[in-house]
């Protein structure tokens, strides 16, 4: 048994493959932790990359690695600037698994900022 059996987790951040949050949410799975693998999944204003339209598939990915790696794992697409995506995510995380514990705060937007100089 790992040190978060029976604990719940959302990641934000988590859905592509070899980046961070993938990487904090197969740790988590890997000590027993059911992991909920959330990203922005699609886009939301011009400056979301179109790569991600509609794309669930890699965050899918990610909760098979989890899988694999001993935990067990949803999905939930959230874009972490809406409150209520937020929220939503959340419920996801209680209705998925039965409760929420850990809450990791890794989604990054810097995409849709301007250069500093």
């Amino acid at each position: 048994m790992g040190r978060f059996t029976g604990k719940t987790a959302v990641v934000t951040g988590s859905g592509r493959a070899g980046g961070l949050g993938a990487a904090i949410a197969r740790r988590l799975a890997a000590e027993g932790a059911a992991v909920v693998i959330s990203d922005i999944g699609r886009p939301v204003d011009p400056a979301t990359p179109a790569a991600m339209i509609g794309e669930t598939s890699e965050m899918e990915a990610v909760a098979e690695l989890c899988r694999q790696d001993g935990g067990t794992a949803s999905i939930c697409a959230c874009d972490v600037r809406r409150y209520e995506e937020v929220e939503a995510l959340a419920a996801h995380a209680v209705r998925a698994h039965g409760s929420l514990d850990i809450w990791v705060n890794n989604a990054g937007i810097g995409y849709i900022m301007k250069p500093l100089l």
